[in-house]
């Protein structure tokens, strides 16, 4: 029976999960997201064969020692066997209590890894027999009423006029650095465009992270957009939106200090969003940003970046948008992603026709 190594070193990890992920990154292009959910997944599960005891991290990110792992020591791809993955799913659904859907993922990232090295001739079939996928409960996305929406976007005009960067400011250039401190300011700044640009094009929190300066088409009036598999597609956006860009792009100069834009961690020649350190934004300050604005608006228990994705689509079906439309906005790979937010609309008009009808 083995243990992982002591004095707090790393287990190696395993060559054929090494080997898979340089496949993804570089033939299929995934994002540095979808890397790390593979490497958490397979590391956690030969982690479990290899060791009796192994470390590995909690639901929370919190590192957690885990007991009853086969310990085999090491094993060969072709010696994993279909009921080494039952059990190891059995763990994490009856011991660890993970959802049905987090369970599903690591399903996933098995069977995409298995296949791979059929493919590559290594085994000669997938040990993933009589492993089913999880039952899912039916979930609707969860979205802001439009009322919420023009609130939130409401409180933020006038934060802006507030802070003098708004339309009074144009009356008055020297408002621009009144009373408040530059930094405190332009975290303001691009708070209040993050969440602009999220409801108004749809787009996914790394999207939002991602944007150059150079996706900006103003010929076009249009956002270029680096989405899943580095597809691109281009999201009309507003006059509006299209000049708040602009203009918080020309600011860096008036708002970010000289020793910020002269650094060599400074970000903001290439990318369009930077905090006031000059560096990207980083996904738990787009979280954390988006949580602390919907809070004000809303009492429901979720608001993360997805609901304004979700209330953007949500909002333009019940407006009668194209489905495929939607569809190619969202750059969702096929169409059966993009009708859950009919059942929105459905649901919506139940509940209109239940209050009034006479007959209801």
């Amino acid at each position: 029976m083995a243990n992982p190594p002591e004095n707090n070193q790393q287990p190696v990890p395993h060559p054929a999960i090494t080997e898979f992920l340089m496949h993804i990154r570089g033939e299929k292009r995934s994002s540095v997201h979808t890397v790390a959910a593979y490497e958490n997944d397979l590391t956690d599960f030969f982690h479990f064969l290899l060791f009796e005891r192994y470390e590995k991290r909690d639901k929370r990110g919190n590192k957690v020692i885990r007991d009853g792992g086969y310990g085999l020591g090491s094993v060969e791809l072709s010696a994993i066997r279909p009921d080494y993955v039952r059990t190891w799913l059995a763990t994490l659904k009856n011991e660890e209590r993970l959802s049905p859907r987090s369970i599903n993922r690591k399903i996933s990232s098995l069977k995409s890894f298995f296949k791979y090295f059929l493919r590559m001739g290594q085994i000669g079939k997938i040990p993933m027999d009589r492993v089913v996928s999880q039952k899912l409960p039916g979930r609707l996305p969860v979205y802001l009423e439009e009322k919420n929406t023009e609130e939130l976007f409401g409180n933020l005009k006038a934060i802006s006029e507030n802070l003098h960067f708004g339309d009074a400011a144009e009356k008055d250039p020297m408002m621009l650095k009144a009373e408040h401190s530059r930094e405190i300011t332009w975290r303001v700044m691009t708070e209040q465009l993050l969440l602009s640009i999220l409801y108004q094009t749809g787009i996914r929190r790394a999207e939002l992270i991602g944007l150059k300066r150079s996706a900006i088409d103003k010929a076009r009036e249009s956002l270029k957009v680096l989405g899943k598999g580095n597809k691109e597609r281009l999201i009309p956006v507003t006059e509006q939106l299209m000049t708040a860009m602009l203009k918080y792009d020309s600011y860096k100069k008036e708002y970010l200090p000289e020793e910020v834009r002269g650094a060599d961690s400074y970000q903001g020649q290439e990318m369009l969003l930077v905090r006031e350190d000059g560096k990207a934004l980083s996904p738990s300050f787009v979280y954390t940003t988006v949580r602390k604005y919907l809070s004000e608006v809303t009492s429901q228990k979720k608001k993360s970046p997805h609901v304004l994705r979700h209330s953007f689509a949500t909002h333009l079906t019940y407006h009668g948008a194209n489905l495929d439309a939607v569809k190619e906005l969202l750059g969702h790979a096929s169409l059966a992603a993009t009708q859950i937010y009919t059942h929105n609309t459905i649901e919506t008009l139940k509940e209109i026709h239940k209050q009034a009808h006479p007959k209801a």
